[in-house]
């Protein structure tokens, strides 16, 4: 099915190496998930306000995340967005005051939030993850993103966040220190986070799918 396809368009460079590797004739493009720029760039000086958005699911980190943010009453906020899978993830967020459920939010109310938020945590060990639609939309905000070493996850950080190993909350809690403890460092991959994200525009990808349309059809 997929070699006699005239055109097959993957999300993620992981599965594209993946189907080059295994049906070698048919004609893959990289089509990452992909979002309107926004005239916003991160105004925060410090990262204090740690976000996550996502299924409320152990398997999407949620679970890590907790664990690694804990003991920082102190030191930051953790808020977490998104439709409830696993009831007790919300129970162990109740236990911890600087810990925020904000429950499910359209989709126009968390872009508000997001901009108003200092870094994307991401450590997702969930088997389905490709490119999440959160990280890219934080990217377009300047906010840092830390995701796990898993899937195609890695694909969306170069110098504009953390890679941590999957299920790792010690790492997870480093590198969140790390950012608190660091202006010079939360700003510099702030702007990295901004300049990344003209990877993924819309109005790009658009246009690069009608010509990969208009090359199919001159080809019948």
């Amino acid at each position: 099915m997929f070699s006699s396809s005239d055109l097959l368009l993957l999300e993620t460079k992981w599965q594209l190496s993946f189907f080059r590797d295994n049906f070698p004739s048919s004609n893959v493009k990289w089509f990452p998930n992909n979002r309107l720029s926004v005239p916003t760039k991160n105004q925060s000086k410090t990262a204090k306000k740690f976000f996550f958005a996502g299924h409320m699911r152990k398997e999407k980190g949620v679970d890590i995340i907790i664990e690694a943010t804990k003991d920082l009453s102190e030191k930051c906020e953790v808020y977490f967005m998104g439709e409830v899978v696993d009831d007790f993830l919300i129970d162990k967020i109740n236990e911890y005051p600087h810990m925020h459920f904000l429950g499910e939010l359209s989709h126009s109310d968390l872009l508000s939030k997001i901009e108003t938020f200092d870094v994307l945590l991401f450590p997702s060990y969930y088997s389905q993850e490709g490119y999440p639609g959160i990280l890219v939309e934080s990217l377009f905000f300047g906010k840092p993103v830390i995701v796990s070493k898993f899937r195609a996850l890695p694909e969306l950080v170069s110098n504009n966040g953390y890679i941590i190993e999957p299920k790792s909350s010690q790492e997870l809690k480093t590198r969140v220190l790390e950012l608190i403890s660091d202006e010079k460092l939360f700003q510099g991959m702030s702007d990295a986070a901004y300049v990344y994200a003209s990877k993924f525009d819309a109005k790009f990808w658009c246009k690069e799918m009608i010509k990969e349309i208009e090359l199919v059809r001159n080809k019948e």
